[in-house]
């Protein structure tokens, strides 16, 4: 059994999973021994889920080899990254890290749950799912810092707020490709997009109150581009989709959100 075969296929995911991690340590001034162990500790708990997701299709076949081979899988992930998480928990006193790790699994594990039902790709499912994976910004800085503060919410809900925006969006286009719509000009593409729009006016504005509320609204300038980026996909939209581009661009954005992030969160009102 190659290696590929029980790391998590959705590309996108890593990157909702550690660049939140990064940008949290970033604003926290802190990548030492600790954050390290950390990140191996999230990332082998988090590949360990593809094997839970096996297991359950492996027990609809009663597939007894294949579940042998994912639970072997299973057992060496989840040791590894306890055995990275748990000396940051023992030698930095970090007693909130175990209700941090508890709500993450608890998260994935409803997510798999749905991907179990056939519901992994429905929009609330979606949402739990990146609501899950953007818990590594709290974390991160609560690592980083030894404190529970508000900082750390505040980075769970930047980071959640970008990436469901990101979801919705490919959500959108793949569905015109479905639908096989034709449009004329670039009010029907709006109309078309009524629903994507409204939820992301809605989504920057109450961003942008919270934003407010801890006194950071200068963050709001890192959701620029991906707001120029939405406008002119809805403008182009058409069936004709290249799925690898539209992924690659959600990357290089997701990267340049987090880069704007790390800057602009000294700047206060």
């Amino acid at each position: 059994m190659k290696i590929s075969s029980v790391l998590p296929k959705e590309h996108g995911a890593w990157g909702v999973l550690f660049i939140p991690f990064f940008v949290s340590a970033a604003v926290a001034s802190c990548f030492d021994l600790k954050m390290i162990l950390l990140l191996f500790g999230i990332f082998f708990l988090y590949i360990s889920r593809k094997s839970i997701e096996e297991l359950f299709r492996a027990s609809k076949h009663n597939d007894r080899l294949i579940k042998n081979k994912f639970y072997y899988f299973l057992i060496i992930f989840i040791t590894v990254g306890l055995l990275f998480i748990i000396p940051i928990f023992l030698l930095y006193d970090l007693t909130w890290l175990p209700a941090f790790g508890f709500i993450f699994i608890c998260l994935q594990w409803i997510n798999i749950l749905q991907i179990r039902k056939r519901k992994q790709r429905t929009v609330t499912a979606e949402l739990i799912g990146i609501a899950g994976l953007c818990l590594s910004a709290p974390i991160a800085y609560y690592v980083a810092t030894g404190e529970i503060e508000k900082t750390a919410l505040l980075m769970w809900i930047i980071s959640f707020a970008y990436f469901a925006r990101g979801v919705l969006y490919v959500k959108l286009r793949l569905s015109v490709v479905a639908a096989r719509a034709q449009f004329a000009d670039l009010y029907e593409r709006m109309k078309y997009s009524k629903g994507y729009i409204f939820f992301h006016l809605a989504l920057i504005t109450s961003t942008f109150f919270l934003l407010i509320m801890f006194q950071k609204p200068f963050l709001i300038i890192s959701y620029l581009p991906i707001a120029i980026q939405s406008f002119l996909g809805i403008s182009r939209m058409n069936t004709k989709l290249n799925v690898p581009r539209i992924g690659y661009i959600e990357v290089s954005h997701s990267i340049l959100f987090g880069i704007l992030v790390v800057l602009l969160f000294d700047f206060n009102v």
